[in-house]
This record gives structure tokens, C-alpha cells and sequence, in this order.
């Protein structure tokens, strides 16, 4: 796999509760891809939870250089957990031809303080 690109975001968890406090259900529906839905409707910590996909996302389409558009969308990069807790990306089919690739590979690392969340991909494809 070659390398594409790392990028990072923090958030302010305070704008993001904010945001979910006045828009709740139009907001998670925007930004979280139906796998992440499910797995949001069980979580306590709402606004940590939606901080943490909005950091990671933005984080994912800065390492592809593209920005959150086209079929970089919101809805097209779902990051669940694994057993362990860990992060982890796929992504919806059509983004593949967005970025030129034919395998994608995403790294991803999230973290949390009081009032901020931070999240870092790196990025990696592969043409076959």
C-alpha cells in the first residue's frame, strides 16, 4: 500500500453539544453513517461519541486531501469499534473511484480531554 496522506482535527466538545442540543436528531443523522447510528442510540455520552466522529472524519478527509465532499461525505466513512474498543474506518464503495484507488486503508486514533477531542488518520491505497 502507498502512502496518501495523514491529517488530524480537534474539536471543541462544548460546540458539539451545542450543535446537539438544538439540532439533535437532524445532526446525528448528518454526520454518523447508519452502522454509527446504531451503535450511538446505546451510548450515554452522546456528545462525546458525535465529537469523536466529526474529529475522526474530518481527520480522514484531510489525510485524502479531498475535504468532506463529493463521495467523501459524512455518510460514506463509518468508524466503529472493534472488540478491543479501537477505531476503526471503511468506507462506502464509491469513494474508492473518488480518491483514484482501488483498496483503501485507514488508520485512525481517537482521544479525549474535558472539553476537546482529537482524532488523527493516516491513509494508505493501493491501485490493482
Amino acid at each position: 500500500m502507498q502512502l496518501i496522506g495523514a491529517g488530524v482535527d480537534i474539536v471543541d466538545n462544548r460546540r458539539i453539544h451545542r450543535i446537539y442540543s438544538r439540532y439533535s436528531r437532524a445532526f446525528s443523522s448528518r454526520i454518523l453513517h447508519v452502522d454509527e447510528l446504531a451503535e450511538f442510540s446505546g451510548k450515554r455520552d452522546k456528545t462525546r461519541y458525535l465529537a469523536s466522529r466529526f474529529s475522526v472524519k474530518e481527520a480522514i478527509a484531510k489525510a485524502f486531501g479531498t475535504g468532506l465532499r463529493g463521495q467523501m461525505s459524512w455518510g460514506n466513512i463509518c468508524v466503529t469499534s472493534d472488540s478491543l474498543g479501537r477505531p476503526v474506518a471503511r468506507f462506502e464503495t464509491p469513494l474508492l473511484a473518488q480518491v483514484g484507488m482501488d483498496e483503501l486503508e485507514v488508520a485512525v486514533s481517537i482521544s479525549h480531554e474535558k472539553h476537546y477531542t482529537i482524532a488523527y488518520a493516516i491513509a494508505f491505497g493501493k491501485h490493482v
